[in-house]
């Protein structure tokens, strides 16, 4: 029996009522804001054809002026990434505390009648996004995620969206319908470059397969983990969490880094990062009582994100790259299957 349109229109204002709650601007008074505050709010569409990722990010300067850089990246099924890292100037950064709009220099992004809505575009690269992504699961705010003994973030997450709208890639012009997104946004006082190392990885796969969230907070030397998880939403609901103890990873492999895309161009000359430690394959398995996941991701290519340290004359990297991932398992009584393309984050500071 199909739900009823009031029924459906009620849902949908109550998560949007959820998420106006809880996805907002966190940036403090310019008074109070320390020097290692950052910021960020970040989409990944993900289909055969296209992998999209757009974020923004604040961050404070020791003199309690921001910066701000939008980092646009586009991967097409060719294998071949485009797009840039571009600075903000404090003018360019209108950033209402306690909103989700934003307008940050010639880019948007809003939040009406229940969806997002974000134009996004690079100066100096051939790449522009014009999107309406609509939420179809409620979203989870962690509470905090330790990085070090003195430094944590926070996270709120919206694990899958709909996205509809046009990117353009040069000549080239993509056209989305309902296609799976992910949204998360982020905030804490940090440093890049400090004791922390993290890998992060999204499957969003088309229903009625889960969504899948993993992650993974070591410190720099990735000697010791801090945190890991393995979050599963499934029809619109969060339906599992695995926590460090239910989980074993292995990394399996070496991917090659050498000709990637990064951004902002000029650290190419700067950092051209001709190895990298990433793995090839992360391989998952996850126990817990009569539940059990198996599964991995395979990364097939990247681009990476150069920031520059806040403590040394270093690099951290971020590294983008586009993976397949393959899940099967039994969960809460429930066999479940997961295959589709999916993102896999690793945050590594070079030496």
């Amino acid at each position: 029996m199909r739900a009823r349109p009031s029924n459906v229109r009620a849902a949908r204002a109550a998560l949007a009522a959820v998420i106006a709650r809880g996805d907002y601007w966190r940036r403090p008074p310019a008074a109070t804001r320390g020097d290692c505050f950052k910021e960020w709010t970040h989409f990944c569409v993900l289909t055969e054809e296209l992998c999209l990722l757009v974020n923004w990010s604040l961050s404070s300067r020791a003199d309690g002026s921001e910066a701000g850089r939008l980092t646009l990246l586009a991967r097409s099924a060719d294998g071949v990434w485009e797009g840039d890292a571009e600075a903000l100037e404090p003018s360019d950064l209108h950033v209402p505390a306690g909103c989700i709009g934003a307008d940050l220099g010639d880019s948007r992004l809003r939040f009406r009648d229940g969806a997002y809505e974000l134009h996004a575009r690079l100066a100096r690269r051939p790449l522009e996004v014009r999107l309406r992504l609509q939420p179809r699961s409620r979203p989870a705010l962690t509470s905090s995620i330790p990085l070090s003994r003195r430094h944590s973030m926070k996270w709120f997450v919206v694990p899958r969206l709909e996205a509809d709208g046009e990117v353009r890639i040069g000549s080239r012009h993509f056209q989305l319908s309902r296609a799976p997104a992910y949204h998360d946004h982020d905030w804490g006082e940090f440093e890049w470059g400090g004791d922390f190392s993290w890998e992060w990885a999204i499957a969003v796969p088309e229903e009625p397969s889960p969504s899948l969230i993993f992650q993974r907070i070591s410190n720099r030397a990735r000697t010791h983990t801090l945190s890991q998880g393995l979050l599963l939403w499934h029809r619109g609901e969060h339906f599992r969490t695995l926590h460090a103890g239910d989980l074993e990873v292995r990394p399996q492999g070496l991917l090659p880094a050498g000709g990637a895309l990064r951004v902002p161009r000029v650290m190419s000359l700067v950092s051209p990062g001709r190895a990298a430690d990433l793995p090839q394959r992360i391989e998952l398995s996850a126990r817990s009582g009569d539940d059990v996941l198996e599964g991995a991701f395979e990364l097939q290519d990247l681009a990476q994100v150069a920031v520059p340290n806040d403590g040394d004359l270093g690099t951290s990297v971020i590294s983008e790259c586009h993976a397949r991932a393959h899940f099967e398992g039994k969960l809460r009584g429930q066999r479940l299957r997961l295959e589709a393309p999916a993102i896999v984050e690793l945050n590594r500071a070079e030496p």
